[in-house]
């Protein structure tokens, strides 16, 4: 699936107070996701140029796959959301394939029948979690290991680099990552990753992940210094 250009996240009407494109994070962790993406968009913010040209909410959800899209398409509808991209955060863990497959096919289906509302859906999953996605900022990976492993990977990378162990709920965890490992890396490692799935579907797909596709959406509108880190 293409990434969306910033030409789509297109303005909100005229005549709402707050003109910024509007991008909605729906996570389906209470810890980790809203923690990466909260300090993501944080760096954003912290510049004043950069916080005025885009508003970002993260949501956590505290459920899997398809019950995240669904979360997402509550809170569009109970608020009236117009002219916004919905992205819905999402882990295979131990999800049936058909959960997990239905969540992307879900967020497409709702993409069609929000279009006079110039909503769109968009799913960022890992398969097997998101600290694959970490993994793929020190190190090219492609063992389809449990989250132990993967957590026992992060560990290492974390020592060599002086760090205390890598924890799910780390406010910093974002910055870590973006001054000590290597998000341009990560990204063509993830995409190279896809590639070599053949096209798969996403419960097949292991391990993979289509965070980055988020990720590459929301660097555009990081201060320039920080943007040269991932684009």
């Amino acid at each position: 699936m293409p990434a969306m250009t910033r030409n789509r996240m297109r303005k909100r009407r005229v005549g709402k107070i707050d003109l910024r494109p509007l991008c909605l994070i729906f996570c389906e962790g209470k810890e980790t996701e809203p923690c990466y993406f909260g300090g993501l968009s944080n760096a954003i913010y912290a510049d004043s140029e950069t916080r005025r040209k885009i508003k970002i909410e993260v949501h956590p959800v505290g459920e899997g796959t398809i019950k995240v899209v669904e979360a997402a398409e509550a809170y569009v509808a109970r608020k009236g959301i117009e002219d916004a991209q919905v992205w819905c955060v999402y882990d295979k863990d131990d999800f049936p394939d058909d959960d997990f497959n239905g969540a992307a096919q879900k967020a497409e289906q709702l993409t069609k029948t929000q279009k006079k509302k110039n909503v769109v859906y968009r799913t960022a999953w890992s398969n097997i979690c998101i600290e694959y996605w970490f993994i793929l900022h020190f190190r090219p990976y492609d063992a389809s290991n449990g989250k132990n492993d993967y957590y026992a990977i992060l560990n290492e990378e974390f020592k060599r680099l002086g760090r205390a162990k890598y924890k799910k709920n780390d406010p910093q965890l974002f910055e870590v990552l973006t001054s000590d490992g290597d998000p341009k890396n990560a990204i063509h490692r993830a995409e190279e990753r896809r590639e070599a799935c053949n096209l798969s579907s996403p419960a097949k797909c292991c391990p993979a992940t289509t965070v980055d596709e988020l990720v590459k959406e929301l660097a555009s509108y990081l201060p320039e210094k920080l943007k040269q880190r991932y684009l």
